[in-house]
């Protein structure tokens, strides 16, 4: 299996988002407090892939560039991808996204799109083989990680 890292902002009793999350309000009710440090620093971080800015400390932008900078590709659930709206067709990171699920969404299969849909499971989706599955193949990239995004893993 391929080199994987995750790394989400939670509460101490486990919690990504808060109650009642959705596509109206993705991080729930009070949900935003988790993500506070995003916005409670002085120094710039531009979420690659995407036009996202946020103001945090300059170590945890340092932090942020050396973690993302070696993404090579980014796993998700449905839920999330459901909620997100897809992050509009641009999913953070700028890498190949592999969105796990039961069933595919048709709207989002075509040529070009940013998204895999998985539908055998996480580990095909982040890659056996030492790396060579599917985020192998796609990226092809030695150093690079599948970053895991989806609630259900955390």
């Amino acid at each position: 299996m391929g080199k994987v890292a995750m790394g989400l902002s939670m509460s101490l009793d486990g919690f990504i988002a808060g109650p009642n999350d959705g596509p109206e309000r993705p991080l729930g009710e009070g949900g935003e407090r988790l993500f506070a440090w995003y916005s409670g620093g002085d120094t710039e971080y531009r979420l690659p892939g995407t036009e996202m800015m946020f103001e945090v400390s300059a170590a945890s932008a340092k932090l942020l560039r050396e973690a993302h900078s070696r993404m090579g590709a980014l796993v998700t659930g449905r839920r999330t991808f459901d909620i997100t709206g897809g992050w509009g067709g641009s999913p953070p990171l700028g890498v190949p996204t592999f969105v796990v699920t039961h069933s595919v969404p048709q709207d989002w299969v075509y040529e070009g799109s940013p998204f895999t849909f998985v539908t055998d499971g996480v580990e095909s989706a982040v890659g056996d083989e030492g790396g060579r599955g599917r985020q192998g193949r796609r990226r092809g990239r030695g150093e690079h990680r599948a970053a895991v995004h989806q609630r259900g893993a955390a």
